[in-house]
């Protein structure tokens, strides 16, 4: 992507096609059952959701405000985002539970309008103006058709879907490196006309909060098995950075 970024922007119009064939190829390994289970009992989910959209955010906060008030907004910015729709690919390919991804990833979005703001208007005193319907719609075309797509391919062709999952896999992970490619090179001017040392500070603090986020959402589901856990790993540090981006460029200039 900093080679080649002219490319990216090429490409860039297929970006949310390559999403949804992700997500197609990730629900075809649901259970549909498992899904109304996880909302039949949704403490856990809130539970989760509680986690990341209130408590870390509000700590991360109070954390980078004792380095700088600039580095404290951005990173509340980037933890109090919803779960990236991408989210139930990447738990698809380490073995985490792709149902539970999709009902975080789903209510994470019809929430974060109401805890983004209400976090900014108390820690920031910074009011937002979130467009809920425009995101509603994008979780409808996102993650809903998709899902209804699955639903009607598993219906009708089972036999094929039992041959094509083997594969599905190694195909998701070069669909999610053309998704980085494309966020990647739209940006990959203003990354190097920073100073060296500032871009690798930056780096090395975004890595440590995914590895605690990571870490954090591993152990947050207590007593529950290893699929749970990596779900809930994944939900917590992969978030929908696209909307933080936009948001960023639209409300802190």
């Amino acid at each position: 992507a900093f080679i080649f970024p002219e490319l990216s922007l090429v490409i860039s119009p297929l970006i949310v096609p390559i999403l949804m064939v992700v997500m197609v190829l990730s629900f075809l390994k649901i259970d549909p059952a498992e899904v109304v289970l996880h909302f039949k009992k949704p403490l856990l989910s809130f539970y989760l959701l509680a986690v990341h959209l209130v408590v870390i955010p509000v700590a991360v906060f109070y954390l980078f405000q004792t380095v700088s008030q600039e580095l404290a907004i951005g990173f509340l910015l980037l933890a109090s985002v919803p779960s990236g729709v991408v989210s139930s690919a990447f738990s698809n390919i380490v073995g985490g539970n792709v149902a539970l991804n999709v009902v975080l990833t789903v209510l994470s979005h019809l929430l974060a309008p109401f805890t983004m703001v209400g976090l900014f208007y108390v820690l920031t005193a910074t009011t937002l103006q979130l467009d809920l319907w425009s995101m509603f719609f994008t979780l409808l075309y996102i993650i809903v058709l998709p899902l209804l797509l699955s639903l009607i391919i598993k219906r009708k062709y089972p036999l094929q879907v039992r041959h094509i999952t083997p594969y599905s896999t190694p195909f998701t992970v070069i669909c999610v490196f053309f998704l980085i490619y494309i966020a990647v090179g739209k940006e990959a001017h203003s990354f190097l006309v920073q100073e060296p040392l500032s871009v690798l500070w930056k780096i090395l603090l975004l890595y440590g909060y995914f590895i605690f986020t990571h870490v954090v959402g591993y152990l947050l589901p207590i007593g529950k098995s290893k699929d749970i856990k990596i779900a809930s790993s994944v939900a917590q540090t992969y978030m929908n950075n696209s909307l933080a981006i936009v948001l960023a460029y639209k409300f802190f200039r």
